[in-house]
């Protein structure tokens, strides 16, 4: 864990709240495509590591 890049864990929890907030508001268009984009994202880092 501590090896991880300060940025990554931040971002992850930014990830999680704004995901969160997404669903609360009912914005089932937008929270999809944002869970379509992290997905992608971890692909890319998967392929970059």
């Amino acid at each position: 864990d501590l090896n991880l890049p300060p940025l990554s864990k931040d971002w992850t929890l930014v990830r999680l709240d704004i995901a969160k907030q997404l669903k609360e508001e009912k914005e089932e268009k937008n929270y999809n495509n944002f869970l379509k984009a992290c997905s992608l994202e971890r692909r890319r880092n998967k392929v970059a590591t």
